[in-house]
């Protein structure tokens, strides 16, 4: 407890629980990329990410894109066609 007491005790524990969900979430969604590279071709991978973040393609730059997709720069400009 860290000798907290009283509503210190209390924030400090909800602050655990919103880091330990953030942290969760964040290792389920990199083992699921990591079974989508595994298991699908980049078009169908480029297709998820478009239907999972509509608006991304516009607000961060296609090289980040086509990274976190797996590709090369060049293949998601064939893909993004």
């Amino acid at each position: 407890r860290l000798g907290i007491t009283g509503n210190g005790a209390a924030c400090l524990e909800g602050s655990f629980l919103i880091l330990f969900a953030k942290a969760n979430f964040g290792f389920i969604g990199s083992q699921r990329r990591i079974i989508s590279w595994m298991t699908s071709n980049s078009k169908k991978r480029y297709e998820q990410f478009l239907k999972q973040y509509p608006t991304l393609t516009q607000r961060v730059p296609k090289s980040l894109i086509a990274s976190y997709l797996g590709v090369s720069r060049e293949t998601l400009s064939r893909l993004s066609s």
